[in-house]
């Protein structure tokens, strides 16, 4: 299942950087991309199909796990890609304004 291997990675992460589960307040996933629609055309709309399975994790780590990025992205009109712009925004952001 999906689930475990990610709950497994996120147990991995953690120990990486010398942290526990107790650490953490909740954990997140962006999950595996299977299908994006994010710019339709004609009558079809925009959709995706993500596979995360964030309450497995949640119940194998104990946590709150967030997950469906793409999904609720999408949910709100936009194009299923939610860190994009915030790392568009830290890439080119001009010191010079506000």
């Amino acid at each position: 299942m999906l689930g475990i291997d990610f709950a497994d990675a996120f147990l991995r992460m953690l120990k990486h950087f010398g942290l526990t589960l107790d650490d953490v307040d909740a954990g997140q996933t962006h999950g595996q991309t299977i299908w994006l629609l994010s710019m339709p055309r004609r009558k079809r709309i925009k959709s995706a199909l993500t596979m995360a399975e964030g309450p497995i994790m949640a119940k194998m780590l104990n946590k709150i796990i967030v997950n469906d990025f793409r999904v609720h992205e999408q949910a709100y009109g936009r194009q299923g890609a939610p860190l994009v712009a915030f790392l568009d925004g830290l890439v080119l952001h001009s010191p010079m304004k506000l």
